[in-house]
């Protein structure tokens, strides 16, 4: 199974990248297979659709880890986790996982 990890520098993503070898990391730390700010992504553009077209499933673990953060913070996860949903939808990811704490 080939996976899209988003938020993949993060401490559970660098975990999963390594039991999963095949997959394809995006996060907006340099090491990632895609550096990219889900605020900006353009989900249509290469290497970005690419990935998507190769995977059989996106996980996504990026968001901020400080529930204390200010809700403006917050609203933006919201907004950038959307995005990255209706991209799934676009390139038809049979499975998906969003992570919660």
């Amino acid at each position: 199974m080939r996976l899209l990890i988003i938020g993949s520098m993060g401490n559970i993503g660098r975990r999963l990248t390594a039991a999963f070898p095949d997959s394809i990391g995006i996060d907006v730390v340099p090491g990632a297979d895609i550096v990219a700010d889900l605020a900006t992504i353009d989900y249509a553009t290469a290497p970005i659709a690419d990935a998507f077209g190769t995977v059989d499933g996106v996980i996504h673990l990026a968001t901020s880890p400080n529930p204390a953060a200010e809700d403006s913070v917050h609203f933006s996860a919201v907004t950038n986790a959307a995005r990255l949903l209706a991209a799934c939808e676009t390139y038809n990811v049979p499975r998906i996982v969003l992570a919660s704490s």
